[in-house]
């Protein structure tokens, strides 16, 4: 039998993904997360590690219109994720499902207009989440 021995750095990155539940991250996320912790890793082995995470279907990776970085957020239940969009927030990361029963209309009026068949599983849309405009709003007055 087989026997799978896990790493620190594997551990590590376990670890670090647990609280990255509801948020988006780049390899320098993960990078900066352990050498916190005093472990010593390459942002080669990082991406290595997000790398087979996506094979393995325990991450999904995409690019955001405002950045040439790759982010990476967990699957979760994938088929879920196919017929609705995420709304990120620029300022903490946080990711949203945005199930709303228009999804159908928006389907339809991409495809009728513009003969697009939209990915929803990478679709991120991006602004500010409400509690990080409740504290831009503090910091401006």
């Amino acid at each position: 039998m087989h026997k799978k021995y896990k790493t620190r750095i594997g551990a590590a990155m376990e670890e670090f993904l647990d609280l990255q539940r509801e948020r988006s991250f780049c390899a320098a996320d993960a990078c900066h997360y352990m050498e916190q912790r005093e472990i010593a890793v390459n942002i080669t082995t990082v991406y290595r590690h997000l790398e087979q995470l996506v094979k393995d279907g325990i991450l999904v990776k995409f690019k955001t219109a405002d950045s040439d970085n790759q982010r990476y957020r967990l699957a979760g239940d994938v088929s879920r994720c196919q017929r609705h969009l995420h709304l990120q927030c620029r300022r903490c990361g946080r990711i949203q499902h945005m199930e709303c029963s228009f999804m159908d209309e928006i389907y339809r009026m991409l495809e009728a207009e513009y003969g697009f068949a939209l990915d929803c599983e990478t679709s991120t849309l991006s602004g500010l989440c409400r509690e990080c405009r409740g504290m831009q709003a503090e910091e401006e007055q």
